[in-house]
């Protein structure tokens, strides 16, 4: 994924993650962190994770490719997401 492409990714999940910091009564200011995945696979392991563990998030499918490529979570307490997020590794 080269800049131009996480560029597009972070506008394309702009709007959700905004959705779920507005549903949310997360106290204000939510830090944001960006993680990488290895691939798409990694993706879809790290979606059903959060589903295990009822994290809410949107997982972004481009269109008309069908790939899976980001991940938004809902703005959640650091303690509840970092078991889950500990294995990837901040995007550089």
């Amino acid at each position: 994924l080269g800049a131009a492409d996480l560029r597009k990714q972070c506008a394309a999940l702009a709007p959700p993650a905004l959705g779920f910091a507005f549903e949310s009564n997360v106290p204000h200011p939510v830090s944001q962190v960006v993680k990488e995945c290895k691939g798409e696979q990694q993706l879809l392991t790290l979606a059903e994770k959060l589903r295990a563990e009822e994290l809410p998030f949107k997982l972004w499918v481009e269109q008309p490719e069908n790939i899976p490529t980001a991940i938004a979570l809902k703005p959640s307490r650091k303690s509840a997401v970092a078991p889950v997020l500990k294995k990837y590794n901040l995007f550089k």
